[in-house]
């Protein structure tokens, strides 16, 4: 499988440090929104550099969060569709 950043979102990520890009990566090819620590079990990341990591993403917008459904204590993460003044 090959993992390829949308053209939309590319200058957003283009000076940005591998992890965040990663980060983004795996929020692009998810199906349902996923947790912090889904998020770090699918990169390897700690779970301090995936905080920073969709910290970055949700300044820029790339990315949204809410509380879980199931566990309203904890925040699920979901890519955001590229908007057209990108």
């Amino acid at each position: 499988m090959t993992l390829a950043v949308d053209d939309a979102v590319r200058d957003d990520l283009e000076d940005e440090h591998g992890t965040v890009v990663a980060v983004w990566l795996v929020l692009q090819e998810a199906d349902e929104p996923l947790t912090t620590a889904d998020i770090a079990a699918a990169t390897t990341f700690s779970m301090s550099a995936t905080k920073r990591a969709l910290r970055a993403l949700l300044d820029r917008g790339l990315i949204s969060r809410r509380p879980d459904l199931a566990d309203r204590r904890r925040p699920v993460h979901e890519a955001e569709p590229p908007t057209d003044g990108r």
